[in-house]
């Protein structure tokens, strides 16, 4: 998929924490522009006194239960909560079948819970192992840990968030195998949500055509394409500072030694006309000025980066920067 970076991104700044008499409990997701939330039932429980959303971007709303719509049963455990504010961020819901097993999901959550060391959104990429007859899904190696109970299991063949993480086997069971609930009795339970979820999944695949034709018409500025080029940042010094900074935020950019060897995979007219004395942000403004003065320079650059820090939030934060100019 050329946009995951988008996606993974989207899904995120969707992505809630639950918090029930202030107490962090879990996480939900954003369905609707108007404001509906799904969460894991257990994560609230019966009769919460008071239920609070946060946004990634630190917005924080009241939240009520609806009753109406909420399946309790542990084999369901889904809740459905509603705040009185419109929604920057949403994800449609879809169904899967038995010839989705094996297919390629990412989840993402905070597994740490609430402990501020880990308040960044962790992207947790695996396969459906099973599609069980208790309503569950059976993912390996994603769901990792009390903080993703509620949060969104998205599939990329579809482009549809299938499940919410619910809970993971006992260890004595089957190690590091988690459980989401899949969303077909909840359509069941609540008829207008077709309708209203195909409105969102409408505005979502006509905003993921936007970007592939945006990334199509930006082929060439996407990783150092016409625009991007020695001559526009010459002129443009702010926004060479801020491609200096994005590429230096990479973890891989910010290790000399690991840097060295990015500067290796790079073709040797580029690498042997880079300074190995130069240190630190100087290396790397050393970095991209030589590859500035070769076609192409910037974007095989960032693939080398790529190699070690695929997946992580700043080479997305990179990419999304690339796109913009």
């Amino acid at each position: 998929m050329r946009n995951e970076a988008f996606v993974h991104n989207e899904i995120a700044n969707a992505t809630v924490k639950i918090l029930v008499a202030n107490e962090f409990q879990g996480r939900g997701v954003f369905i609707t522009p108007d404001g509906y939330v799904l969460t894991a039932f257990h994560c609230i429980g019966e009769c919460p006194p008071d239920i609070t959303i946060e946004t990634r971007f630190g917005e924080t709303f009241k939240a009520e239960l609806d009753e109406a719509k909420t399946l309790k049963h542990a084999k369901y455990d889904i809740a459905v909560l509603k705040i009185n504010e419109k929604a920057a961020h949403y994800l449609p819901l879809g169904r899967i079948l038995s010839q989705n097993v094996t297919d390629d999901v990412v989840a993402t959550g905070y597994p740490a819970g609430d402990d501020p060391r880990h308040d960044k959104p962790v992207y947790l990429f695996s396969r459906i192992s099973q599609i069980r007859a208790d309503n569950k899904i059976q993912i390996p190696n994603a769901i990792k840990g009390r903080g993703q109970s509620g949060g969104p299991v998205y599939h990329y063949a579809t482009k549809r968030v299938i499940g919410l993480a619910t809970e993971g086997y006992q260890q004595e069971v089957m190690m590091d195998t988690g459980l989401a609930t899949r969303f077909d009795t909840l359509f069941e339970k609540w008829p207008e949500l077709e309708i209203i979820n195909n409105k969102v999944a409408q505005t979502w695949e006509k905003r993921l055509v936007e970007l592939d034709v945006e990334l199509d018409e930006g082929n060439d500025n996407k990783n150092g394409g016409k625009k991007l080029s020695r001559e526009f940042l010459s002129k443009n010094p702010q926004i060479k500072r801020k491609l200096i900074n994005a590429l230096f935020a990479c973890p891989s950019m910010k290790d000399d030694q690991i840097r060295r060897t990015i500067i290796n995979q790079l073709p040797p007219e580029i690498s042997n006309s880079m300074s190995s004395l130069s240190h630190g942000k100087a290396h790397v403004i050393n970095i991209l000025d030589v590859c500035l003065n070769f076609s192409g320079g910037l974007e095989k650059l960032i693939d080398a980066i790529r190699e070690f820090d695929e997946e992580t939030e700043q080479i997305q934060a990179l990419d999304i920067f690339i796109r913009k100019w």
